[in-house]
């Protein structure tokens, strides 16, 4: 198969999953596993208003030999009621940010090659902190590429909004490219869409040049 799958254990809801290095390369301890589920931004915490959230899942494939990591997440809504919930809300992504670029990262420092696709609906806009911490200095967001009036997502009345994003490892972006299908966002009058968030979708050709050996 061109792509395969190395199932590694069966992590519980509150089992976190670890890096394991071996052979100069990295890989997951379980496959799949959540990253750091019991920690407060994911897990909730009464001190700083932050309520429960979704976990992120860090998954392992391999593709012709060549091991891809994605880091999917969900982070705290942007809904909120008063201005004081709005700003907890927004330090709760702060923190959920910091913790899986963190785990990112020590991906990459066991192997500067490798290749991480960081992705998902983060409930925050490019250029805010949100994205700042989970970006670093060494993810791209290849959002970052599309015009302007095409880089959105959703419609939050009439104000065009990027909450979904892709972010990418260094050994990733030459070549990489993006495009949003306003399939919902852009709804005729009258229809219900399916969603109310646009797909990303995301060209990488370094990818399969690496698998390739090139």
């Amino acid at each position: 198969a061109r792509v395969a799958f190395p199932d590694r254990g069966h992590a519980g809801p509150e089992d976190s999953v670890g890096i394991r290095y071996s052979d100069r390369q990295p890989s997951l301890t379980v496959n799949p596993g959540r990253i750091a589920p019991q920690h407060p931004a994911f897990a909730g915490d009464e001190r700083h208003h932050w309520a429960r959230s979704r976990k992120a899942l860090a998954v392992e494939f391999m593709l012709r030999g060549q091991r891809l990591f994605m880091i999917v997440c969900h982070f705290k809504s942007m809904r909120s009621n008063t201005r004081r919930e709005e700003d907890y809300a927004k330090k709760q992504r702060h923190a959920q940010a910091e913790v899986i670029h963190g785990f990112a990262a020590d991906l990459l420092a066991c192997d500067p090659q490798a290749a991480i696709v960081l992705l998902g609906d983060l409930n925050d806009l490019p250029g805010s902190r949100t994205l700042k911490l989970l970006k670093g200095e060494q993810f791209y967001n290849v959002l970052d590429d599309l015009p302007r009036g095409q880089c959105y997502t959703r419609r939050h009345g009439n104000e065009p909004q990027a909450l979904d994003h892709i972010l990418i490892s260094p050994t990733l972006r030459r070549g990489a490219t993006a495009r949003i299908p306003h399939n919902h966002s852009d709804v005729a009058p009258g229809q219900e869409p399916a969603s109310d968030h646009d797909p990303v979708v995301a060209e990488l050709p370094a990818l399969g040049n690496l698998a390739s050996g090139e």
